[in-house]
């Protein structure tokens, strides 16, 4: 902390508390700086993360990466989530683990049977 006094007029004098333009505020003048984070104490990164989503994995499921968030000086790093969005199929809905499938037939199809073919969410029939 710096303390400026200044006059106002004659007989009027302002003192004022203003942060060192030398250190920042810090307390203390860096002699010299990183070469790779040119003294703001942080580099950036990047990182990969990987999420396996299992079969059946429920709507609204979370996986979460501990400690894997930005990170900045004096603060914590937080946690990265993902949060499993299910997106309507327009032939399949789900119901628990099973997948259901809606289909129209005639009476004569209900009385008598009758073949379908059906393409499952992997491609084959």
């Amino acid at each position: 902390m710096v303390i400026e006094k200044k006059q106002l007029a004659p007989g009027f004098v302002q003192q004022f508390q203003t942060q060192c333009n030398k250190c920042g505020g810090e307390g203390r003048i860096k002699t010299s700086t990183c070469h790779v984070c040119r003294g703001d104490k942080t580099k950036q990164a990047l990182d990969e993360l990987f999420v396996f989503i299992e079969k059946g994995t429920p709507d609204g499921h979370e996986e979460r990466f501990r400690d894997a968030s930005d990170e900045f000086v004096n603060v914590r790093a937080g946690d990265v989530i993902f949060k499993i969005q299910q997106i309507p199929h327009p032939v399949f809905s789900r119901e628990g683990n099973n997948l259901k499938m809606e289909q129209e037939i005639s009476l004569k199809q209900a009385l008598l049977g009758f073949k379908i073919e059906v393409t499952h969410l992997d491609g084959h029939q």
